[in-house]
């Protein structure tokens, strides 16, 4: 009986299929809805049956049951267009509170916002996504912001990465004022950000956010990779136009950079701003003093100095009584010299041309030939065109050497491997680091690895020159410690990058590890990359041709 059950539901979901925006109002993919909050649904088996869901919604309209309307806004105007036929002689209600928040709002335009990678944090080094529902106020900045996250107070990394990957957190939109989110990325996370505007008609915002209302006080659970902030965005978007297909673009990742090219695909891009964080303008600063000269130059320097005493403040290294004393001293010299004038900060490359997140690539080189597959998302081989300079986080990236003797063996397999390079000066001082969690071949023998860095990075000119320590543990049939330094510089082009490095590293078995080598890659399309290196080891050299395919 129970197996009957099932089969007719199963049915009756094949069959519903044709209803696409009622599928897409329950988040419903691959046999069940996305929203695993139990509330949400009126139909106990309305996350697995959408056509009992939708029976149960226009039964309780029937009812005129006046919550419903309040309940399930989008739901309900849907129905009574939809379906008019089974609500014949059912009066349409609006809801009053919803429609006194839209009256407030005057809902104008919708911008998809990106702050971009935050360098010292792995859980922001993707970005992240929100919308921008832009109404009547005079400055976007008193807009109101929509965002899904993680609901979560874990101040531990490693407990809330696994949780994040797990799907233990609760994932819930939620609206607050643009100026609060421009504060939590631009100024205290020092991440730049992106504003797409997005080419959306009165009807299909409406259409947003009497959805949104409607999913407001419900959670999904979250999952770091996929059904993460920018994913979630993706029904909000597929709500208001029903035509697109966004969600569906998406299995095993969802990378908030390639949410937003799926988005540009669809045309739905149709200007975009760039807005400089905190750091960036500060930087700009420095520069600008560096070629004034007289009391112009002490100007700026004493706007740095007011930064400077800013920063110290943010990161709690003065209290709040010494703050404001040398803060007001600080604003007084300042106010006795001449007006500076204005920064012109040129907007970084659009991250829309920077390269897809999943890499492919086949290399021939002296020792064979080798096959490599990356499933997310930027290396230090890859071209920082639209990304973060010195930001690099890679997933799940395995390499495989076919050697000329026909052997095959495996290279390295990094499950996380994450390096940060930030550039010192005379304002900012954070260090560099890395950490690099795998499988490798090391020595004659495959051995699990943990690796690190720290050091310093200094930005001349072009370049970004790197000095690190390098600690290294390898484990096979017992420990193998390991501590170096390596010396590196990379310089970025639009469409070419050229690095070199070298590592020395003493290992506690009494033998050292040399590792020297040179690069450059070039952009050939969109998709295709080529990379040539030259590699110098205590064991080989390498001469290598690597073709790079982004998708």
């Amino acid at each position: 009986m129970q197996r009957g059950l099932i089969f007719l539901a199963l049915f009756a979901t094949t069959l519903f299929a044709s209803d696409s925006y009622w599928l897409k109002l329950l988040h419903f993919r691959d046999g069940q809805s996305q929203i695993d909050d139990p509330h949400f649904f009126l139909s106990p088996i309305g996350n697995v049956n959408p056509q009992a869901e939708l029976n149960a919604t226009i039964n309780a309209l029937k009812q005129n049951d006046n919550n419903i309307s309040c309940r399930y806004p989008a739901r309900t105007a849907y129905l009574f267009e939809a379906y008019a036929d089974r609500l014949k002689g059912v009066k349409y209600r609006e809801c009053p509170a919803l429609q006194k928040l839209l009256k407030e709002i005057e809902p104008k335009s919708v911008t998809l916002i990106f702050p971009t990678a935050h360098i010292n944090s792995p859980a922001s080094m993707f970005g992240h996504t929100f919308l921008r529902i832009n109404g009547k106020e005079k400055s976007p900045l008193m807009a109101n912001a929509i965002n899904y996250a993680a609901n979560s107070d874990e101040k531990n990394g490693l407990f809330f990465a696994y949780y994040g990957l797990t799907g233990g957190y609760q994932g819930r939109y939620s609206a607050l004022p643009y100026y609060k989110k421009i504060k939590e990325y631009s100024n205290l996370e020092s991440r730049d950000i992106w504003e797409y505007d997005l080419d959306l008609t009165p009807q299909e915002i409406r259409r947003m956010l009497l959805h949104l209302y409607e999913i407001k006080d419900y959670y999904s659970d979250y999952y770091f990779f996929t059904r993460n902030c920018s994913y979630n965005l993706l029904w909000l978007l597929e709500v208001a136009r029903p035509s697109l297909d966004l969600v569906g673009q998406f299995s095993y990742k969802a990378i908030p950079i390639d949410t937003i090219k799926v988005v540009s695909r669809a045309g739905l891009i149709i200007k975009r701003h760039f807005r400089p964080s905190s750091d960036r303008k500060i930087r700009a600063l420095l520069e600008a003093s560096k070629h004034a000269t007289g009391r112009i130059k002490e100007a700026y320097q004493a706007e740095l100095a007011v930064k400077k005493l800013k920063l110290l403040r943010k990161a709690k290294k003065i209290d709040a009584k010494n703050y404001t004393k040398k803060l007001i001293a600080l604003l007084q010299k300042r106010s006795r010299l001449p007006k500076t004038p204005s920064i012109k900060i040129p907007n970084p490359t659009d991250p829309l041309r920077s390269h897809p997140s999943t890499r492919v690539d086949l290399a021939i080189g002296d020792q064979g030939v080798e096959l490599g597959y990356k499933a997310a998302f930027h290396d230090i081989y890859d071209l920082d065109r639209g990304f973060k300079e010195g930001a690099y986080i890679d997933f799940f990236h395995l390499n495989l050497l076919y050697k000329r003797d026909r052997r095959l063996r495996l290279n390295y397999f990094d499950f996380v491997k994450i390096i940060s390079y930030a550039p010192i000066d005379a304002i900012f001082f954070q260090p560099s680091w890395g950490v690099e969690v795998g499988f490798e071949h090391f020595r004659g023998k495959d051995h699990f690895k943990l690796k690190g860095e720290v050091g310093l990075s200094y930005k001349v000119g072009r370049w970004l020159i790197y000095t690190t320590a390098l600690p290294s543990l390898h484990l096979r049939a017992g420990a193998l410690w390991g501590i170096g330094a390596k010396v590196g510089a990379m310089a970025n082009f639009e469409e070419m990058k050229v690095g070199a490095s070298i590592a020395h590293e003493w290992y506690d078995k009494g033998f050292w590890a040399y590792h020297g080598e040179i690069f450059t890659t070039m952009q050939l399309t969109d998709s295709f990359a080529l990379n040539l290196k030259l590699e110098d080891d205590s064991i080989d050299k390498n001469a290598q041709v690597r073709l790079f395919y982004y998708f």
